[in-house]
């Protein structure tokens, strides 16, 4: 059995981690691609991804009703768990963030579904990395925020990537943006919890 050795950011450009058949096309600039690298290899440090990982955050951390969250983990937008009932529920750094993303979406009307289909490209690992979009683009807004906006894309596939200003305006200078797709300002989404 052959056994797929991980790669670092140094083996492999940006624009290869962030292509992938389960993520929306997206023509990133040069200098878009090679902002993101430090952000992979932040990531690829153990350490770093289980701080992000780690599972310390309750109920009253998020931004949403005990209602909404037992609603979308019926509908499997969440994942609970808890081994009973019983149980508080606890989440991580990135599963706050997703919640803000889901909150944010619902309000503009995005549906269950396909924030359903969104939820695989936001948790698809990259390449082959052991971490995911909505981890790099956490880690990147996290490093960022005050000098660089971040845009989630999503298609009418419900297919996901993360966008720069720079990728956007490349994107439709090259007529590559539809207008099926939803834009969703992260720096605004995760700034909320502040």
């Amino acid at each position: 059995m052959k056994v797929e050795k991980k790669i670092t950011a140094k083996q492999c450009s940006a624009q290869e981690f962030m292509t992938s058949p389960k993520l929306a096309f997206v023509m990133r600039t040069n200098e878009s691609a090679n902002k993101f690298l430090p952000v992979f290899d932040h990531l690829s440090n153990k350490t770093n991804l289980k701080d992000l990982r780690e599972k310390r955050f309750r109920k009253q951390d998020l931004p949403i009703s005990s209602r909404v969250l037992n609603d979308w983990c019926k509908k499997g937008l969440l994942i609970d768990n808890r081994e009973n009932a019983d149980q508080w529920r606890t989440f991580s750094q990135i599963d706050v963030a997703y919640i803000h993303i889901l909150k944010a979406c619902r309000n503009f009307g995005i549906s269950i579904r396909k924030l359903q289909e969104a939820k695989v490209s936001l948790f698809t690992k990259l390449g082959r990395t052991d971490f995911s979009l909505i981890e790099i683009a956490y880690t990147y807004f996290d490093k960022e925020k005050e000098s660089d906006e971040i845009h989630l894309f999503v298609d009418e596939l419900g297919k996901c990537n993360v966008l720069r200003a720079d990728d956007m305006i490349s994107m439709a200078q090259n007529k590559l943006m539809s207008n099926n797709f939803f834009i969703l300002n992260l720096n605004e989404a995760w700034n909320e919890k502040k």
